[in-house]
């Protein structure tokens, strides 16, 4: 007997999905967090080899500013490219960065393997 699940596809249609473990139920205002309420305003990072992209996002998890900044080489580079993106986000939104409560983060694996020495 296999399991089925749904889940929702890029247009937006639920699809079944065979041997899927059913989801946890997430109720309205966002995912449970063990003994904290769901977060606030949070922000979302995708960092790439050529840009970085931000998202604030209300606590319902409305987008409300997005910025697209050029991922700067180097350690300090990278880090420097994402405050900015974050910056300029919460801007944006309207959103002083202190205020946000959360964040998740993408980051772009290395496509070439580190040489021996």
């Amino acid at each position: 007997m296999s399991e089925t699940s749904t889940t929702a596809s890029v247009d937006g249609e639920a699809a079944a999905v065979p041997g899927a473990k059913s989801p946890t139920p997430v109720p309205p205002g966002g995912a449970p967090v063990r003994g904290r309420r769901s977060p606030g305003w949070t922000a979302g990072l995708d960092v790439g080899g050529t840009k970085v992209l931000a998202t604030v996002l209300d606590p319902d998890g409305a987008a409300h500013g997005t910025v697209r900044v050029p991922t700067v080489r180097g350690p300090e580079g990278v880090v420097a490219s994402a405050a900015r993106a974050v910056h300029d986000a919460a801007r944006q939104a309207g959103v002083a960065v202190r205020d946000l409560e959360g964040s998740g983060s993408a980051c772009r694996a290395s496509s070439t393997p580190p040489t021996a020495r």
